[in-house]
Protein backbone atom coordinates (compact mmCIF):
# COMPACT_ATOMS: atom_id res chain seq x y z
CA UNK A 1 0.00 0.00 0.00
CA UNK A 2 1.33 3.41 -0.95
CA UNK A 3 1.74 6.00 1.78
CA UNK A 4 1.62 9.00 -0.55
CA UNK A 5 0.21 10.01 -3.91
CA UNK A 6 3.71 11.12 -4.89
CA UNK A 7 5.05 7.56 -4.56
CA UNK A 8 2.07 6.15 -6.49
CA UNK A 9 2.60 8.78 -9.20
CA UNK A 10 6.31 7.96 -9.44
CA UNK A 11 5.52 4.26 -9.75
CA UNK A 12 2.90 4.73 -12.46
CA UNK A 13 5.38 7.00 -14.25
CA UNK A 14 8.10 4.33 -14.17
CA UNK A 15 5.70 1.70 -15.51
CA UNK A 16 4.60 3.97 -18.37
CA UNK A 17 8.20 4.91 -19.21
CA UNK A 18 9.16 1.21 -19.21
CA UNK A 19 6.34 0.60 -21.71
CA UNK A 20 7.54 3.53 -23.82
CA UNK A 21 11.01 1.96 -23.81
CA UNK A 22 9.68 -1.30 -25.22
CA UNK A 23 8.91 -3.38 -22.14
CA UNK A 24 5.53 -4.94 -22.81
CA UNK A 25 5.45 -8.18 -20.87
CA UNK A 26 4.19 -8.16 -17.30
CA UNK A 27 7.50 -9.66 -16.14
CA UNK A 28 9.49 -6.86 -17.78
CA UNK A 29 7.22 -4.20 -16.36
CA UNK A 30 7.32 -5.77 -12.91
CA UNK A 31 11.12 -5.92 -13.00
CA UNK A 32 11.29 -2.26 -14.07
CA UNK A 33 10.13 -1.26 -10.59
CA UNK A 34 11.64 -2.16 -7.25
CA UNK A 35 8.39 -2.63 -5.42
CA UNK A 36 6.47 -5.30 -3.67
CA UNK A 37 4.11 -7.34 -5.80
CA UNK A 38 1.17 -5.65 -4.07
CA UNK A 39 2.41 -2.12 -4.83
CA UNK A 40 3.16 -3.00 -8.46
CA UNK A 41 -0.37 -4.31 -8.93
CA UNK A 42 -1.90 -1.31 -7.18
CA UNK A 43 -0.01 1.11 -9.45
CA UNK A 44 -0.82 -0.92 -12.57
CA UNK A 45 -4.49 -1.12 -11.66
CA UNK A 46 -4.59 2.65 -11.12
CA UNK A 47 -2.87 3.31 -14.48
CA UNK A 48 -5.43 1.06 -16.21
CA UNK A 49 -8.40 2.69 -14.45
CA UNK A 50 -7.19 6.19 -15.25
CA UNK A 51 -6.84 5.26 -18.93
CA UNK A 52 -3.07 5.76 -19.08
CA UNK A 53 -2.49 2.34 -20.65
CA UNK A 54 -4.52 -0.04 -22.81
CA UNK A 55 -4.08 -3.67 -23.70
CA UNK A 56 -3.53 -4.73 -20.10
CA UNK A 57 -6.35 -6.07 -17.98
CA UNK A 58 -7.03 -8.08 -14.87
CA UNK A 59 -8.58 -11.49 -15.45
CA UNK A 60 -10.13 -13.68 -12.78
CA UNK A 61 -8.82 -17.16 -12.14
CA UNK A 62 -10.05 -20.13 -10.19
CA UNK A 63 -10.34 -19.42 -6.48
CA UNK A 64 -11.03 -15.70 -6.87
CA UNK A 65 -7.44 -14.80 -7.72
CA UNK A 66 -6.66 -12.25 -10.40
CA UNK A 67 -3.81 -12.04 -12.88
CA UNK A 68 -2.69 -9.51 -15.46
CA UNK A 69 -3.31 -10.29 -19.10
CA UNK A 70 -1.78 -8.40 -22.01
CA UNK A 71 -2.98 -7.88 -25.56
CA UNK A 72 -0.79 -5.38 -27.40
CA UNK A 73 -0.13 -3.04 -24.44
CA UNK A 74 0.03 0.61 -25.41
CA UNK A 75 0.37 3.97 -23.72
CA UNK A 76 -2.54 6.29 -24.36
CA UNK A 77 -2.36 10.02 -25.08
CA UNK A 78 -3.50 10.54 -21.49
CA UNK A 79 -0.62 8.37 -20.28
CA UNK A 80 1.95 10.35 -22.23
CA UNK A 81 0.49 13.65 -21.03
CA UNK A 82 0.54 12.32 -17.46
CA UNK A 83 4.26 11.46 -17.68
CA UNK A 84 5.01 14.90 -19.11
CA UNK A 85 3.08 16.58 -16.27
CA UNK A 86 4.80 14.45 -13.62
CA UNK A 87 8.23 15.03 -15.19
CA UNK A 88 7.58 18.77 -14.96
CA UNK A 89 6.62 18.62 -11.30
CA UNK A 90 9.45 16.40 -10.07
CA UNK A 91 12.18 18.03 -12.11
CA UNK A 92 13.08 15.38 -14.69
Amino acid sequence: MFKSTKKLDETMRSIIIAMRNGFTSIEQLRESTVLSEEDFHEAMQQAIQLGYVTGISYQSAIGGQYYLSTTEPKITYEGLAYVERINGTIGY
